[in-house]
């Protein structure tokens, strides 16, 4: 493992915590930005690139906070 990977892997409180406000601050944002994000289809659209972005920093949250709770579980 190395030390740029460790937040993701076994991230501490203040991490996880820190990662959920990003996390969701990008995304409403990500979705402001969207002109005409509830008339049209997002696959259609030109904010496609936005879409991706969104759903891969959903992923990598999920991913952060599954390793939060799998290690408080180990821990115990």
């Amino acid at each position: 493992m190395t030390k740029n990977s460790a937040w993701v892997s076994n991230p501490t409180k203040r991490q996880m915590i820190l990662t959920n406000v990003v996390w969701l601050t990008g995304v409403i944002l990500m979705t402001l930005a969207m002109p005409k994000f509830f008339n049209e289809s997002v696959f259609k659209s030109k904010n496609l690139m936005l879409f991706l972005l969104i759903t891969i920093a959903t992923i990598t949250e999920i991913i952060v906070t599954r390793n939060f709770f799998k290690n408080q579980n180990t821990d115990k």
